[in-house]
């Protein structure tokens, strides 16, 4: 009888590891709370603090933020790490927990000053918004506070257009300022009209992922060239595709139609002609009147609505229907039918105008 060899034993350690490697962080945290009850390694706190990480992501994937944050919130204080690091501020913010968000700058000590400022700088857009009772916990000489009015003023002054107010009250915000890129942003907004070119000039000294980057993507969507800024308008959120739209001055009665067509933009794949002459005739009462003339030259991709475009825009001439209708055979495959569609666009092209006359004599 061959003898059995024990398996050899797994380490706790090594358990965590193959815990966390296979996404199973509830159980990687466990193993590595049980390890650091024997002895407070650098390895294995890394190791719980990677676990917590995992889950807080994974249960912010799923929506729920409030459990994530208290996952958050077991990593610092049981990894000893920063609160504010990571994904943590965001999370704050979608859960509109703008309060303990601007806590965070009151537990920053006097020797995290770059910390403190990273940190304000990231919460400028929080704090232009959060009402004046969370700006209360702040310091009186925080910048968050002292420029705030400024700040809030020159919206203000950009929404009305006044360019004279604008520069008076970006004046009185310092360029080290947690408001620093709204500064750059505001002014980008005004040229956007006039002077796209120096508004995009303005707009690439915002950098990306910044506080006041909704209101950034806005203003680099709109001084794109040509019809580019309707790809990248599907890529907004509500409030930045109304706000491009405005300042693009499009009608409101065209607005639907101009998000549909840049739905089809962003797909990145040449919508199909039906498609198109679809969107026109549903929407026929806001389109332009050249989209008409479009409509005509795509129907050959789709006579089987010639009913539905004379009901929109009106009837076709003879000889224009026949022609369509010759077209859309040759798309078919059918010679025999195109040809009789040609010979009757001729016929009706070349019909002197007083053949009606004769006919009646």
């Amino acid at each position: 009888m061959r003898a059995v060899t024990p398996a050899t034993p797994v380490s706790p350690e090594a358990r965590a590891r193959e815990c966390f490697e296979a996404g199973r962080y509830r159980e990687a945290i466990e193993l590595y709370k049980g390890l650091l009850k024997q002895e407070r390694r650098c390895e294995w706190v890394a190791g719980l603090a990677a676990s917590y990480a995992g889950r807080a992501q994974e249960l912010a994937s799923k929506g729920m933020l409030p459990e994530a944050l208290v996952v958050w919130r077991n990593r610092s204080s049981l990894c000893d790490l920063p609160l504010a690091e990571g994904p943590y501020i965001g999370w704050l913010l979608r859960a509109g927990e703008h309060h303990a968000a601007l806590g965070l700058l009151t537990t920053a000590g006097d020797d995290a000053l770059t910390t403190a400022s990273d940190l304000e700088t990231r919460l400028a857009a929080v704090a232009l918004t959060a009402p004046d009772s969370a700006l209360a916990q702040l310091a009186a000489d925080s910048p968050l506070r002292r420029h705030r009015d400024a700040a809030l003023a020159a919206v203000a002054a950009c929404c009305r257009g006044d360019s004279a107010a604008l520069d008076e009250q970006l004046r009185a915000i310092p360029f080290r300022s947690p408001y620093r890129d709204l500064r750059l942003i505001l002014k980008a907004i005004l040229l956007l009209g006039d002077d796209r070119s120096q508004a995009g000039e303005l707009i690439v000294r915002v950098a990306a992922d910044g506080p006041f980057e909704k209101l950034a993507a806005v203003v680099r969507a709109g001084v794109l060239p040509g019809t580019r800024w309707l790809s990248a308008l599907a890529g907004l959120d509500d409030e930045g595709r109304l706000l491009l739209l405005e300042l693009k001055g499009c009608p409101e009665n065209r607005r639907s139609l101009v998000l549909e067509l840049a739905e089809l933009a962003h797909a990145g794949v040449p919508p199909a002609p039906a498609r198109i002459i679809e969107l026109l005739l549903r929407r026929n009462r806001s389109v332009p009147a050249t989209a008409a003339k479009l409509c005509r030259r795509l129907l050959p991709y789709a006579d089987k609505r010639l009913a539905e475009y004379r009901n929109a825009f009106g009837p076709l001439g003879a000889a224009e229907g026949e022609t369509i209708m010759a077209l859309a055979a040759e798309l078919r495959r059918a010679p025999e039918v195109s040809e009789r569609h040609w010979l009757r666009a001729v016929t009706h092209r070349c019909r002197p105008p007083w053949s009606c006359a004769i006919s009646l004599i």
